[in-house]
């Protein structure tokens, strides 16, 4: 069931968006508009807005899940795939060099894993698609 990864994908988006704000308000926040670290501090903001995204999209599905027992197919296949795509500029921009995962550490490894389990949503939602055709053909 998909149930697990989403749970999954809520806690390490959450870690990312609250570990990418703390490095922002840090290396940031406090700094003038004139001195800030080009593009360091604008990709901070694209993590902290993919974490944020991220910690929204997994709360619908979770929350989906629990209420309803099922979220609508094509729903959490289109959730699964902007997730997949919100993840991959992040890992793309913030664990670059002028990134502010560059370094190892939590926003490092959260964002990392985070890209994975949207491949494992993924998964989920393919072996559904296809219990479900097996039950159609049947």
């Amino acid at each position: 069931s998909s149930f697990t990864y989403w749970a999954a994908l809520l806690l390490t988006s959450l870690i990312v968006m609250g570990t990418s704000s703390e490095i922002y308000g840090r290396n940031c926040a406090s700094i003038a508009e004139v001195n800030r670290q080009e593009p360091y501090c604008g990709r901070g903001v694209l993590a902290i807005t993919v974490g944020t995204v991220g910690v929204i999209f997994s709360l619908i599905i979770v929350a989906m899940k629990i209420t309803l027992g099922a979220a609508p197919f094509l729903f959490e296949v289109g959730m699964g795939g902007l997730m997949f795509l919100f993840y991959v500029i992040e890992i793309i921009y913030v664990t670059d060099i002028q990134g502010p995962g560059s370094p190892l550490g939590n926003l490092y490894y959260f964002s990392w894993i985070s890209f994975m389990l949207t491949f494992m949503v993924g998964k989920a939602c393919y072996e559904d698609f296809v219990e479900a055709q097996d039950f159609i053909e049947q």
